[in-house]
């Protein structure tokens, strides 16, 4: 009798394993924000002295990271942040659509409306895709870029780095 329990709870176990859907953490703030220090850590942050307005979302599972960023700054600004990622304005591609923003990210439905309706104020807009980097750690890292309207004198910037 109990080889047969056992041997049931072992194929209950594997069906309902199957279908596990992946879970999705999500933290967000400002700035301001206690845990953001963290994240200018882990994920390598460097943001440009003129930032403003800076919000941030960060997604993880079980096998992704990833840190949105929103924020305002001024030219020389977005050059310095850019010059971080080896990039300038003019290497910015048009786009329609960018994994920059979290509605982008695969997991749009979990997130809180604020975060789904980050977009550039017009499409198209300037971007760069999976620029490879490394954190302070030597972990890999992939950015992904969007930038509203460069050549305003405060464009809004999207970032999203991903750790996996």
């Amino acid at each position: 009798m109990r080889g047969r329990r056992t041997a049931g709870l072992v194929a209950t176990i594997a069906v309902v394993g199957c279908s596990v859907q992946p879970q999705v953490e999500i933290s967000s703030g400002t700035v301001e924000s206690a845990e953001f220090a963290k994240h200018v850590k882990y994920y390598d942050v460097q943001l440009p002295a003129g930032a403003t307005g800076l919000e941030w979302l960060e997604l993880r599972d079980w096998d992704i990271n990833e840190l949105h960023l929103r924020f305002a700054t001024d030219r020389v600004g977005l050059i310095s942040f850019l010059g971080t990622y080896r990039l300038a304005p003019s290497t910015l591609m048009e786009a329609d659509r960018s994994e920059a923003l979290p509605s982008q990210s695969g997991w749009e439905d979990k997130l809180p409306a604020r975060f789904r309706e980050w977009q550039p104020s017009s499409w198209p807009a300037r971007a760069s895709n999976q620029v490879q980097d490394t954190n302070s750690d030597g972990l890999p890292l992939s950015v992904d870029l969007l930038v509203d309207n460069p050549s305003a004198a405060h464009p809004t910037v999207f970032v999203r780095i991903m750790q996996t």
